[in-house]
């Protein structure tokens, strides 16, 4: 079957959300597709469309993102939205597309691509793509039966600028981990302005201090999740994040709520006290694009959160 792969066009945007609704049986929204992909802070994303005829039948969408590594930045693209019409899978469209998306992040300078996948698009992504797996998600599930010790106070975050402006940027510095750069206007953005979304966003102070901030997000009117959080190393603050995550929760009659486990000191804290584990379906995967950076294929060197992936 002959198909052509074309550069995006804003003129193609309704097809887009047709193809959208066809593939996943749900709307995408004008509101949306603005945020998404018009404001990100980060950049313009690449899109590659597939027709045939006239007829829209596949895009690639690859979203810039900004990854920080104590005083780096490295650009990087995050693999989003990608489908092909039904009536029309197994003609090498996906493949295809993804192909072209990642020759010109190429060009453009961009490290590499990374992705959040599922059981279903995994192999294509591993076998077909050449991404490889850096690791299964292992999402950490928490039912508090009684509220742990700290006298740190959590208070609601209206806007980002709220925080101390160094704050995060130190605190990712110190790290020294790869993160997605989490600057004032990115935390914002991605909270802040999402227009289908709620999050409910706190910071955490004791005294004059600031330890950080943590997002939840309601998940299938049953828990909750802690999709994003940065905290200084301090067991007090831990306690009142996951105290406070636990009594949200008790408003809500919801028994518990969850976060993705990383190798840091805060893992190893919920590892070795507090929780059940569950291991998820979904992969973190990374596909190199220029030179190679060291350390950025071992999961022991990333600080992720679910913010991270679009499906959060």
């Amino acid at each position: 079957m002959d198909f052509s792969i074309i550069d995006y066009d804003p003129k193609f945007k309704p097809l887009i959300f047709d193809l959208f609704k066809k593939t996943f049986q749900k709307e995408m929204t004008l509101q949306f597709w603005k945020w998404r992909f018009e404001n990100n802070p980060f950049g313009k994303p690449i899109i590659k469309l597939a027709f045939h005829k006239e007829q829209l039948i596949g895009n690639y969408i690859a979203n810039p993102v900004i990854l920080t590594c104590g005083k780096k930045s490295i650009p990087v693209l995050h693999s989003t939205t990608t489908m092909t019409d039904p009536d029309f899978i197994g003609h090498g469209i996906s493949s295809t597309l993804a192909n072209q998306v990642y020759d010109l992040g190429r060009d453009l300078g961009y490290n590499a691509i990374i992705g959040f996948a599922n059981s279903t698009s995994h192999e294509m992504f591993v076998k077909k793509l050449g991404f490889i797996d850096i690791s299964k998600i292992k999402e950490l599930t928490i039912s508090l039966p009684e509220n742990l010790t700290s006298n740190f106070r959590v208070e609601k975050i209206s806007n980002f600028n709220e925080l101390p402006k160094i704050f995060c940027f130190d605190m990712i510095i110190s790290s020294k981990k790869f993160s997605t750069k989490r600057d004032i206007a990115y935390l914002n953005w991605r909270f802040k302005s999402n227009p289908e979304n709620q999050y409910y966003c706190f910071k955490i102070v004791n005294d004059n201090d600031f330890f950080g901030y943590f997002v939840l997000k309601i998940y299938n009117k049953s828990k909750c999740h802690i999709v994003d959080f940065l905290l200084k190393e301090n067991i007090e603050c831990y306690n009142s994040m996951l105290n406070f995550s636990q009594e949200f929760c008790n408003k809500l009659n919801f028994n518990s709520f969850s976060i993705w486990s990383n190798h840091n000191n805060f893992s190893n804290y919920l590892d070795s006290n507090l929780i059940n584990i569950s291991i998820k379906d979904t992969y973190f995967i990374l596909k190199i694009l220029n030179q190679s950076i060291p350390k950025l294929e071992n999961f022991d060197n990333w600080n992720i959160s679910m913010s991270d992936s679009d499906v959060f």
